[in-house]
């Protein structure tokens, strides 16, 4: 057991895995380094304060803490100093989040001017203006169905991106969950992406077989798939297959995003899901954002008790090659651990 509780020098929650009922500890914690008792269990605790940074507690029964002072009181300090740093980046992140949220706005903006003229002020009545628009439409029907299927994704992106901010910015997530039948709960998101991935000509596969009621809150779940599809459209091979399908392990229940897509090499496997963190690949070919989808997915599915794995190069040999970029089966795995 290993329980910490960091704030920042406000007495802000920065961070903690110390569960509401254990707080008390914490407040009647006076001592840098002591030896304690927790049901019935030998254990060791300690709070270390700085002004100009915060405090950080710790409480422990793992044998290298409780056995040796000094192990505990320099993971303490090392605490303490993660302070600023998880302040750091969180602050990195919120600014990361509200670029992402003005870039698609931006671009949800240019989606509705091929819609409506830009010139559509000068028109004097309302009704007018809505002949305008209709002649518009009528004109050019093709471009105006492509631009909602467009500002139909970007909506979601953002809707999804501030359920991210929130979890970001919660002290305490608290959720309602419902059971959702896993194929049902997909579709809402996939449906959105479909036209775009027809258009690079991927096909999607759905096998409903195996299917299962997951209890969860759907928001913070929608808020995992879209940024995951969003992944797979920009690094999914041209003209190849999407297959998506379920199982059950000793793991718990998963769902596999099994595809062709752009190659991890073998120094990425480890950082493809840290903070920041765009591959060679996506680099290379212009297709690198901020580094954060695969940070917000993890959060967003460890609300639902789940994670994500992701299992590349699975055939073991490179698979296409596509406008100089190598491309592999790669299956990324969104597991519910409590189901």
């Amino acid at each position: 057991m290993f329980y910490y509780h960091l704030l920042d020098n406000n007495n802000e929650l920065v961070l903690s895995n110390l569960p509401p009922e254990l707080k008390k500890y914490f407040t009647k914690c006076k001592d840098k380094n002591k030896l304690s008792r927790f049901n019935g269990q030998k254990c060791r605790e300690g709070k270390l304060a700085d002004g100009t940074i915060g405090t950080a507690y710790i409480l422990t029964t793992d044998t290298n803490e409780v056995n040796s002072s000094k192990i505990f009181q320099d993971k303490l300090a090392l605490y303490l100093k993660f302070i600023q740093e998880i302040i750091n980046i969180k602050n990195d992140t919120v600014n990361k989040i509200l670029h992402e949220i003005t870039k698609i706005n931006g671009h949800c903006l240019l989606e509705l001017f091929d819609i409506i003229p830009n010139d559509i002020s000068k028109t004097k009545t309302y009704k007018k203006q809505i002949l305008k628009v209709e002649k518009q439409i009528i004109a050019k029907t093709k471009d105006t169905a492509k631009s909602l299927f467009s500002l139909h994704r970007k909506i979601l992106h953002i809707k999804t991106t501030c359920s991210n901010l929130k979890l970001l910015f919660s002290k305490k997530i608290t959720v309602d969950k419902e059971r959702h039948d896993i194929a049902n709960a997909i579709k809402p998101s996939l449906h959105v992406y479909i036209p775009h991935l027809q258009e690079k000509g991927v096909h999607i596969n759905v096998k409903e077989k195996n299917t299962k009621n997951i209890n969860m809150n759907f928001e913070y779940f929608e808020a995992a798939m879209v940024p995951l599809l969003d992944n797979t459209l920009k690094y999914i091979l041209h003209d190849s297959t999407l297959h998506i399908y379920f199982k059950n392990s000793e793991e718990g229940f998963i769902i596999n995003f099994d595809m062709i897509s752009m190659a991890i090499t073998k120094e990425e496997e480890e950082d493809i899901m840290k903070y920041g963190f765009s591959g060679i690949n996506a680099k290379k070919n212009q297709k690198n954002g901020k580094g954060i989808g695969m940070t917000t997915i993890k959060d967003s599915l460890k609300v639902n008790n789940a994670k994500i794995k992701f299992e590349n190069n699975v055939n073991g040999r490179r698979e296409k090659r596509y406008k100089n970029t190598t491309y592999e089966r790669n299956i990324f795995k969104i597991i519910f651990l409590d189901q």
